[in-house]
């Protein structure tokens, strides 16, 4: 095993604790669609996410302070998908998508602010702007509760992922 396979293997494990918190999205009795949707963009966000560390592996391992940056990321992605995708009794999924709504942007928000973090100090992908403007579609639903507008998000977001993908991979 070698340095960048040591270093990686908590965020490897993190990310494997959120895609099984993902695929609990599909075990609810009552699904709703804002969930599934975003649990989708999680995931693409996920594997996009993996794809893209491989290049910066040695530059983050290299130096302690990026790498404990870096280790926020993973963590606060697993919250994100915790609190969409946890199997709560008392609330149908709706309901608790609806009550932790803040929680789940406000961890999603520090995801990609680490991300862009970890861009700047370690290597300049040229996806800073792409990442601003994601960030500033996520940042506006910790302080306004509306469905269109989080659907419009939710449409940007994926247009752009879908570019960004089309584009890069």
């Amino acid at each position: 095993m070698d340095r960048e396979e040591f270093f990686f293997l908590i965020p490897g494990v993190l990310y494997g604790i959120a895609l099984f918190d993902l695929l609990s999205v599909f075990r609810a009795k009552k699904y709703y669609w804002e969930s599934i949707a975003w649990a989708v963009i999680l995931f693409v966000s996920l594997v996009s996410t993996l794809f893209d560390l491989f290049p910066k592996l040695t530059a983050i391992s290299e130096n302690f302070w990026v790498y404990i940056i870096f280790l926020l990321s993973p963590l606060l992605f697993v919250h994100s998908c915790y609190v969409i995708a946890s199997q709560d009794s008392e609330l149908g999924q709706k309901e608790r998508f609806l009550t932790y709504r803040k929680a789940f942007f406000g961890s999603l928000s520090g995801f990609v602010l680490i991300n862009i973090l970890v861009q700047l100090l370690v290597i300049n992908d040229h996806r800073l702007v792409f990442r601003l403007v994601i960030l500033a579609l996520f940042i506006p639903h910790l302080f306004v509760d509306n469905v269109r507008i989080r659907s419009v998000s939710l449409l940007a977001t994926t247009g752009l992922m879908g570019y960004l993908l089309l584009k890069v991979f």
